[in-house]
């Protein structure tokens, strides 16, 4: 079975970063993936004709995902182009984060509609307030010490 395809396009060099920082974690590079990086000396044309190159350069048989940084900023907005041009065959999300995309990485077997699903049941949970979770458990452990 084709892997599905995954394109991350972020301004600046942060969706590069986040494959390389994924493949540190994963111990080896994810295949049949590719980043866009929308830098100050491209414009709105070169950024899009560089993700339908990306796009079309891999193994999109399994369908496309795309993770962008900013929900309507320039990654998304080309993104977008993408998805109205293959609407069966991509999928695109904004808030590109490192969980979410190890998810990705772990599960690429898996088809596009059921990638869509496992992300949408992810985001949820990704974002969390570390600072509550540790005030949770310092009450839990003082009413634990206080209950001997």
């Amino acid at each position: 079975m084709a892997k599905c395809a995954v394109i991350l396009a972020s301004h600046g060099f942060m969706a590069a970063e986040a494959v390389n920082s994924a493949g540190m974690i994963l111990g080896d590079q994810p295949k049949n993936v590719d980043v866009v990086s929308v830098t100050p000396d491209k414009s709105y044309e070169e950024c899009l004709d560089e993700l339908h190159q990306k796009y079309e350069a891999l193994d999109t048989t399994n369908g496309c995902l795309m993770f962008t940084d900013i929900y309507g900023g320039t990654p998304a907005n080309i993104a977008s182009y993408l998805s109205i041009e293959h609407p069966n065959d991509v999928v695109v999300f904004s808030g590109l984060n490192l969980p979410v995309l190890l998810e990705i990485f772990l599960d690429m077997n898996s088809d596009l509609k059921e990638l869509e699903k496992k992300i949408e049941a992810l985001i949820p949970t990704v974002c969390v307030n570390v600072s509550k979770k540790i005030k949770e458990r310092m009450e839990e452990d003082a009413d634990q010490m206080c209950s001997y």
